[in-house]
């Protein structure tokens, strides 16, 4: 039914979120490649359901927008790209190092489909909000691992600078510099919102904390 497959859709989106925590130890690389799997394997199952809601219901269905027809231009760009180059099949798949060539950019694309044609039916801030407290996850563990090296992970190749779930600190400050300005924004939208049935207004000071943090 059409609610099953929204609180489906739904329910995975937010999973997605809490992909920056995946790790396996033993794997080649052990930040990169389960983060990849595990997003990409989210994001197949999501694409799949989404498109049985577009076909049957009109309301889910892709709309054109300027920021659609920008994505779909610069992966068309980027396809031919990756056809005229000197290594197709490594600009398709990238390496394990990385993980981002284009197939896992139309796996971002396709991630990008199903939030927008699905806004209608979740909170955006509680999803940024979801999305916060995993960053803030992510940063406590970086600072265990400053106060207790080697307690979490084995070993660092970087010394004193932390990676946390990501095992690389310029990773890390990407994911968290995102989420700063996130947190500002969010802060700023509760403390100018005045409706009756806005969130308590601690909402935004633990915002402004979060990004602080």
């Amino acid at each position: 039914s059409e609610k099953l497959l929204v609180r489906l859709v739904t329910g995975g989106l937010y999973l997605v979120l809490f992909t920056p925590l995946f790790f396996y130890q033993s794997a080649i690389t052990p930040f990169i490649m389960p983060k990849v799997f595990v997003f990409q394997a989210l994001v197949a199952v999501l694409a799949a359901l989404w498109a049985v809601l577009a076909l049957n219901y009109p309301a889910y269905r892709p709309k054109r927008t300027a920021i659609a027809t920008a994505l779909g231009a610069l992966l068309l760009v980027l396809g031919v790209s990756a056809l005229l180059g000197v290594d197709p099949a490594r600009s398709f798949w990238s390496t394990q190092e990385r993980g981002i060539g284009i197939f896992a950019l139309l796996n971002f694309a396709a991630y990008f489909l199903v939030l927008s044609n699905m806004r209608s039916k979740f909170s955006w801030r509680a999803y940024f909000s979801v999305s916060l407290l995993v960053s803030v996850i992510a940063g406590a563990f970086a600072i265990i691992q400053l106060s207790h090296p080697g307690f979490f992970f084995e070993g660092s190749l970087w010394g004193r600078r932390p990676g946390s779930f990501f095992g690389n600190p310029t990773f890390l400050a990407a994911y968290l510099l995102f989420h700063v300005f996130l947190a500002l924004w969010l802060a700023s939208e509760r403390f100018r919102d005045r409706s009756p049935n806005h969130s308590p207004l601690w909402f935004g000071a633990l915002y402004g904390a979060t990004a602080a943090f």
